[in-house]
């Protein structure tokens, strides 16, 4: 079933979360992950600036970092004593998930207000590159590998200690590797042109909200024996009709919001310049 309305209305649905009971629109925990950190990211910063910290922002980057990997030690320790409690405690909650928000923000940070180590990456867009896939296929066999901790069933490999500690923080500063190649000017990931990939880019917000749930009833509506629920016709169908909604919900909600959102801020930036205009006795000779 759905959850209840007001963890949708307030962004907590990945807090405590059951997929067992409510496993309909589940998949946007990781939206209130994103909400949640949008309003504390801000908070955080507001202290830095308060306290006068000479070049805090990395510090405090670096140990928020850390405190994820301890928050996951912990919850893996404490809480985690099945796979429902794994994924309670460590792989939804937004404590356990800074790894990869920070990797960003670290990102962002360097290429905004270090001018000599964005120049430095830039030049080595390439080994970047390299590097940041390099790390993924790393955390890839890092999942693969059969080492559970004993206190813990091993229902997926995922579920030993080390990789619950460390496989986060490794996809995300893969991750994190190719978008810093990705945004210097001289990659050709950076002056690659494809409309294919303009429309995935396009229809990628809506696609994430609602694909679970076209994917759920095209299975019900046309599964049976002549189309088997996961076999490729399946497969096709489920794809075709997620990008075909996804197109339905960017032009009838998400595109008549980007226009309402640009007027009212066409018309508060009007108001502003109009409010700064001197009266007109004053221009007047």
């Amino acid at each position: 079933s759905l959850p209840p309305l007001w963890k949708l209305l307030t962004f907590t649905q990945n807090i405590g979360l059951d997929v067992a009971a409510h496993g309909t629109f589940s998949h946007v925990w990781s939206l209130c992950i994103e909400e949640q950190f949008y309003l504390l990211l801000p908070l955080g910063l507001s202290v830095i600036a308060f306290a006068k910290v000479r070049d805090g922002t990395a510090r405090t980057i670096g140990a928020l970092m850390a405190m994820g990997v301890l928050v996951r030690l912990l919850s893996f320790r404490l809480l985690a004593k099945d796979q429902s409690g794994w994924m309670e405690w460590i792989y939804y909650p937004t404590q356990t998930r800074l790894d990869g928000l920070l990797v960003g923000v670290f990102i962002a940070w360097l290429f905004h207000f270090k001018s000599s180590a964005r120049e430095w990456l830039a030049a080595r867009h390439v080994q970047t590159l390299v590097a940041g896939i390099g790390v993924v296929a790393i955390s890839y066999f890092f999942v693969l590998q059969d080492t559970p901790d004993r206190t813990v069933p091993a229902y997926v490999g995922v579920l030993a200690l080390y990789p619950s500690l460390f496989l986060f923080p490794l996809v995300s500063i893969g991750f994190g590797l190719v978008v810093v190649s990705a945004i210097s000017p001289k990659s050709f990931l950076y002056n690659l042109r494809s409309r294919s990939l303009g429309l995935v880019a396009t229809l990628s917000y809506s696609l994430y909200l609602s694909h679970k749930i076209v994917f759920h009833l095209m299975q019900e509506w046309f599964g049976g024996p002549g189309v088997p629920a996961n076999g490729p016709v399946m497969m096709f169908l489920c794809l075709g009709s997620a990008v075909g909604f996804a197109l339905l919900m960017h032009h009838a909600i998400e595109r008549p919001a980007f226009r309402l959102r640009d007027w009212l801020l066409a018309k508060r930036s009007a108001g502003k310049a109009a409010s700064l205009e001197p009266p007109p006795s004053v221009i007047a000779p």
